[in-house]
């Protein structure tokens, strides 16, 4: 099969997962916020950013080592595998126990220790899943790893929406997250079925250990990535209170459900660009450049949809009242999407080329200087404006800015930053009508306002088209050859 549908195919197999798991998780996000309540989605935003500083640790850098190893030589996949969980699972069993024993020392609410004993139960599964699902996406066929994926969230949304009907505690809902990773964890064991006798043997003790050792400069990416995301939640919680977590943690949900075409790109990305910077440098960068027009031109709108129509999402949605804090948060949440779609996309590329070790300081510093930074942004906005939430969004999105910067300097042999320059230029120009029109129907009154803003966006986004296409924002020979791997049958054998 060739670079360009192969590419395509693994495109279009990761992007309609996201879509599809998109659906789903905007079906919980639909219900979930009412039920709980900003408080209660404050506890449950708090209880998953404290797991998660302890779950980055459990795979030891390795997800990433084994998507490019596996990628360049897909007969070391079932070695591979067996020596990360050789690793993995005493790991994150240990660490589980012990972000259960911190909320003693932290003085947690009962409540909330639970949420946090339930998460760390589901990270230990959740790590097994990671590690099966970069196996699948190592030998690129994302279709497989999809199934996985779609079951997870199906059986999430369908558990979620019963136990809010049925009125059950917080906990619950929380729960469910073990039994859908446990059902994902099976269905990709089934799709690894060729390679799991390989999981009989004992694996080598030098296998894992030079695993990790591949991992080691992702373990400290992985450390401050996740720091410098996750800390938000936790500084708004000791200067301020849960509701203005419930705020922040609606508006991050918001605009996370806009997260499914980056991801679906470096879904389908990162294996192959291992193996074209490796085999073809000069189709790498061809490659690359392609996937950097796209993510531009998808990322424009999305974020001025956030900027510009927030109120009439947080209104369609029927949120209660308490929710409309998460108002200015969701419209910086805007200029954040887009950040996010860059630092994504640098990121695997970054990972694909071997140059991840040059990636660490950058978030070392981030860290350094973003989290102080997320502090008084948040205490200055929650003490003036009476809106932590706010203050935390806006931190973040200057601390994206930053870290795109110097992601793109690393690049600067694979990405011209005037060629990104103009194309941001034209993109903005393109955007424009959209948000002058968006604007213009959600700054009104009227009760339908929420609606007719909504549906705006369809007309909008036609507009956007027309600009980009008068404004010569894509090459279409060069995405008519995406096109047509993307339509292609031929798949892969596993």
């Amino acid at each position: 099969m060739t670079n360009s549908r192969l590419v395509g195919r693994n495109f279009l197999a990761s992007l309609l997962t996201q879509l599809l798991s998109w659906a789903l998780t905007f079906s919980v996000t639909l219900f979930l916020p009412r039920y709980a309540g900003v408080n209660g989605m404050g506890e449950l935003a708090l209880a998953g950013a404290f797991v998660a500083i302890f779950a980055v640790l459990a795979p030891l850098g390795t997800s990433s080592v084994m998507i490019k190893e596996i990628a360049r030589d897909s007969s070391r996949a079932g070695e591979l595998l067996g020596a990360s969980l050789a690793v993995r699972i005493p790991l994150a069993t240990a660490l589980s126990g012990i972000a259960f024993a911190a909320t003693s020392l932290l003085g947690y609410s009962a409540e909330l220790k639970i949420l946090i004993l339930v998460s760390a139960i589901g990270m230990v599964i959740g790590t097994i899943n990671d590690a099966l699902g970069a196996v699948l996406q190592g030998m690129e066929n994302l279709t497989r790893q999809g199934i996985g994926v779609l079951a997870d969230k199906l059986l999430l949304g369908i558990l979620t929406i019963l136990l809010i009907v049925l009125k059950q505690p917080l906990w619950t809902i929380a729960a469910t997250g073990i039994v859908t990773a446990t059902v994902s964890c099976a269905v990709n064991l089934f799709s690894l079925r060729a390679i799991l006798p390989t999981l009989l043997r004992r694996p080598a003790l030098s296998s894992s250990y030079r695993l990790v050792a591949m991992g080691v400069p992702f373990i400290g990416l992985s450390l401050f990535t996740t720091l410098y995301g996750q800390s938000d939640a936790l500084i708004l919680s000791l200067v301020s209170n849960s509701q203005t977590v419930g705020w922040y943690a609606i508006a991050l949900r918001l605009v996370g459900t806009t997260m499914f075409l980056p991801v679906a790109i470096n879904a389908a990305l990162i294996p192959t660009l291992s193996r074209l910077y490796v085999s073809d440098k000069e189709q790498f960068v061809s490659t690359a450049t392609r996937i950097l027009v796209l993510i531009a031109v998808c990322g424009v709108p999305v974020a001025s949809i956030l900027l510009f129509s927030a109120p009439a999402i947080i209104q369609l949605l029927h949120y209660p009242a308490e929710f409309n804090g998460s108002i200015p948060v969701l419209r910086v949440g805007g200029a954040a999407a887009l950040a996010y779609y860059f630092t994504i996309f640098m990121g695997a590329v970054i990972t694909a080329s071997d140059r991840q070790a040059q990636m660490l300081p950058i978030f070392a510093k981030s860290c350094l200087i973003g989290i102080p930074g997320c502090f008084l942004f948040s205490y200055l906005c929650d003490r003036y404006l009476q809106n932590g939430a706010f203050g935390a969004i806006l931190s973040h999105v200057l601390m994206e800015i930053y870290v795109f910067t110097f992601l793109f300097r690393i690049l600067s042999d694979v990405f011209s930053f005037r060629f990104l320059l103009r194309l941001m230029g034209r993109l903005l120009i393109a955007v424009t009508p959209m948000g002058a029109l968006l604007l213009w129907l959600t700054s009104s009154r009227s009760p339908i306002t929420p609606i007719v803003g909504l549906w705006a966006i369809v007309p909008g986004v036609l507009l956007y088209i027309m600009g980009c296409i008068l404004l010569r924002c894509v090459n279409g020979n060069e995405f008519m050859t995406l096109l047509r791997g993307v339509m292609s049958r031929r798949t892969p054998a596993l």
